[in-house]
């Protein structure tokens, strides 16, 4: 008999949290998630460009607080019952997508993985899930690997 192999993941790379509405953001997470029979992980991350901040009117200069709380809520509906309909997975996997100090704490702090395979930022990773009480032997280190598919590889 063959072995059966789990479904295959889907998710994002990396959502930025501060330009959607809490609410909005984990209704269409949770959708997804049910329209993919809870395969749904979702990376989060701050951002790093001025013009997409302006383009939706959010404040770009206090948008690693912002984005830390934003995620905070967005896990609290779905813990709550606050949007419907809700996920099927509880919890939906977490990544945060960040590429600094900052960033990789505050993936600690809300105990969920982190997006970003660099040595420099364990540290700061491991700080994080001791402030946010998480256990650091559950943590979670992962990056996107580009691929892409071609007839001919030298040409693409």
């Amino acid at each position: 008999m063959p072995a059966v192999q789990p479904p295959t993941r889907i998710g994002t790379a990396v959502v930025l949290p501060n330009l959607h509405k809490p609410a909005q953001l984990a209704e269409d997470a949770a959708v997804v998630d049910l329209i993919s029979g809870g395969r749904l992980e979702i990376g989060f991350g701050a951002g790093y460009r001025v013009p997409e901040y302006d383009l939706f009117d959010a404040d770009f200069s206090s948008r690693f607080k912002q984005v830390e709380r934003n995620i905070a809520e967005v896990r609290r509906l779905w813990d709550e019952g606050g949007v419907t309909p809700g996920p099927i997975q509880s919890p939906v996997p977490l990544w945060g997508g960040f590429y600094g100090p900052r960033g990789a704490r505050i993936a600690g702090r809300l105990g969920i993985g982190l997006l970003h395979i660099s040595h420099e930022m364990y540290g700061h990773y491991r700080e994080g899930l001791f402030e946010g009480g998480h256990d650091p032997e559950l943590a979670r280190v992962s990056d996107l690997l580009p691929v892409i598919l071609a007839d001919d590889p030298e040409a693409a």
